[in-house]
C-alpha cells in the first residue's frame, strides 16, 4: 500500500494552516495569545482537513492558470505541446509518432501520453514523477490558500475589522500567489516532459 509521503502531508497541512491564519488575521485580527498544545493538535488536524478542501478547489480551478474555464478537463500536455511550450511543433509531431508506434493510432495525444505514464508506472520508473506530483499539489493548494487569505484580508479592510497595520498583507498575498502560480506551471511542464523523456529512455529512443 502506498502511503502519503511527508511532502504530501505538508502539501495539505501548510496550505490549510495558511488559510486558517489568513482568515483569523483578516476577519478577527491578530491573535492576542498563543494556542496551547492541545489546541495546536486540533489546529493541525483542522489544517489537514482544510488542505483537502483547498486541493479540491485547486483541481477545479487549475485550468484558469492555462487560460481555460474552471472545471475544464485538465490536459497533462498543457505547456508541454503548443505555444510557448517545452517542445516545438515539429518535436511534438515526432513524439506523437513515436507514441503511436508503441501504442497504436487513433488515439489522442493526451491518451497516448497517459499510456506512456502508465508504462513508466508499471516499469517502476516513476520516483521522480511522484516527487513532482507532490510539488505540483503543494503549489496548487498554496495558491488557493493565498487567495482565501487575500479575500479575507480584503473583507477585513473594507469592514474596518482588520488589525491596523496589516494592510500590507493584501499586496503580499497577491504577489506570492502569482509566484506560486508560475511555480505550479513550471512544475506541470517538467512533469509532462519527464513522462515523455522517460518513455523514450524506457523504449531505447534518443532523448
Amino acid at each position: 500500500m502506498n502511503l502519503y509521503s511527508a511532502y504530501d502531508y505538508l502539501a495539505f497541512v501548510i496550505p490549510g494552516g495558511l488559510a486558517i491564519s489568513g482568515l483569523v488575521v483578516g476577519v478577527f485580527g491578530l491573535p492576542t495569545a498563543e494556542p496551547g498544545a492541545s489546541a495546536m493538535v486540533g489546529l493541525l488536524g483542522l489544517a489537514f482537513l482544510i488542505g483537502h478542501v483547498l486541493a479540491t478547489i485547486g483541481s477545479w480551478a487549475q485550468p484558469v492558470a492555462w487560460g481555460h474555464a474552471p472545471g475544464h478537463t485538465a490536459d497533462p500536455l498543457w505547456g508541454v505541446f503548443g505555444s510557448r511550450a517545452v517542445y516545438s511543433a515539429d518535436e511534438a509531431e515526432e513524439l506523437v509518432h513515436e507514441l503511436q508506434t508503441k501504442y497504436g493510432t487513433g488515439l489522442s495525444a493526451g491518451r497516448l501520453y497517459q499510456l506512456a505514464y502508465t508504462d513508466l508506472q508499471q516499469a517502476g520508473k516513476e520516483n521522480r514523477l511522484l516527487t513532482l506530483n507532490s510539488q505540483i499539489g503543494f503549489c496548487r493548494n498554496t495558491t488557493i490558500a493565498l487567495i482565501v487569505a487575500f479575500l479575507a484580508q480584503i473583507v477585513g479592510e473594507l469592514a474596518a475589522i482588520a488589525t491596523p497595520g496589516t494592510s500590507w498583507l493584501v499586496p503580499t498575498y497577491l504577489a506570492v500567489c502569482l509566484v506560486f502560480i508560475a511555480r505550479y506551471k513550471r512544475l506541470w511542464r517538467q512533469f509532462g516532459d519527464n513522462v515523455l523523456r522517460g518513455f523514450r529512455v524506457l523504449h531505447g529512443r534518443q532523448t
